[in-house]
């Protein structure tokens, strides 16, 4: 399980390693506090890349940004952001992972995102069978609200045998599909079981 979600981290990782950041306004391109644009940037997770975003913005205004400044304010962000718990919340969060750790972080903060990025998981497993169970048992009830309506409506005396074929029909094709609901209401419970108990050996760390 542990293999999967390093997998899963490296891919995302790949995918966002290169992800910009927010264009600057003009104002913040003038005032020309670079560090403070890096650490922003650093301990939001961006990429360093993101300085030619920001070239791009303020070269419309005739503003170069300060290299120098930016990378040293960059540098001290991505410590804050490499920290082992902001790894944690970000996986319990499901939020993605940008490979932007230097290597003597980038062990703790993975182990850390992929515990909680099964916690993640293990929760959101949860409240999916949790639905998917409400919504079946809804269903259920209105189908025999509804059965009830149409057996009571077929033993009207002026009810055509046109309309009767139809009511019948309906009646027919609702059991059906009650039945279908009632044959997979088991294995969902049996899923949800599992999917809780999963969550609670993730929980307490078992």
């Amino acid at each position: 399980m542990r293999t999967f979600f390093m997998l899963t981290v490296l891919s995302i990782a790949s995918l966002c390693a290169g992800c910009a950041s927010h264009s600057l306004t003009q104002n913040q391109c003038v005032a020309g506090d670079w560090q403070t644009v890096g650490h922003r940037d650093g301990q939001s997770g961006l990429s360093s890349t993101s300085l030619l975003t920001h070239q791009d913005a303020c070269g419309e205004f005739g503003v170069i940004p300060d290299r120098t400044q930016y990378l040293a304010g960059w540098n001290q962000g991505v410590l804050s952001y490499c920290r082992a718990d902001n790894g944690f919340a970000l996986g319990e969060q499901g939020s993605s992972y940008n490979d932007v750790c230097p290597t003597g972080l980038r062990g703790e903060f993975l182990g850390s995102y992929d515990q909680g990025r099964e916690l993640y998981v293990a929760r959101r497993d949860v409240r999916q069978l949790e639905s998917t169970l409400s919504r079946n048992h809804a269903r259920k009830a209105k189908i025999d609200a509804r059965v009830l309506e149409l057996t009571a409506a077929q033993v009207e005396p002026t009810l055509t045998p046109t309309k009767r074929v139809e009511l019948f029909t309906q009646t027919k094709n609702l059991l059906e599909e009650k039945k279908r609901i009632e044959h997979d209401l088991p294995e969902l419970e049996y899923q949800l079981d599992q999917a809780i108990a999963r969550l609670e050996r993730v929980q307490h760390g078992s």
